[in-house]
């Protein structure tokens, strides 16, 4: 009897310890490589739109933003350079027509290249100018907001 009642009770810690193990990489929590930047990313939230980066895949220099129109009237998101660091000029271009209170997907890349005058702890800092044009083709707004680049 005195057996019966040793083995459940080392099964029972057995089984609580294999589940606290196979917890510990639970989804939801962030491993030490993926400490860095958590998507999504607000980095831009005005009047008229929010910029958010919402996936990134280093692979391929590949951002995978979101644009949210806050407004009442459909525009195009339009920007063709970003500066880095204030000194790197690239190309970012995007130019998305988005309708009134919706959001749209878009990408752009920074290919290794273009960051190849940074080390690879360094901060960077992305400078992007913008405008957003009404379907007439009318300037609603222009303007420029900064954000450090999420990387690893």
């Amino acid at each position: 009897m005195k057996n019966k009642g040793l083995k459940w009770i080392l099964c029972t810690v057995l089984c609580i310890g294999v589940l606290a193990f196979a917890g510990c990489g639970a989804e939801g929590e962030a491993s030490e490589e993926d400490a860095g930047a958590q998507f999504p990313v607000t980095v831009e939230d005005n009047d008229y739109f929010t910029f958010e980066i919402t996936d990134r895949d280093d692979l391929w220099g590949e951002y995978t933003c979101r644009i949210t129109n806050k407004t009442d009237q459909d525009f195009t998101f339009e920007t063709t350079k970003a500066v880095i660091n204030d000194k790197s000029t690239v190309d970012v271009f995007i130019y998305k027509d988005i309708t009134a209170q919706t959001n749209a997907k878009e990408t752009f890349y920074l290919d290794q290249d273009e960051l190849e005058d940074f080390g690879e702890d360094e901060e960077l800092t992305m400078k992007i100018d913008y405008s957003l044009i009404d379907t007439d083709f009318e300037d609603i707004s222009s303007g420029s907001f900064e954000f450090v680049i999420p990387r690893q």
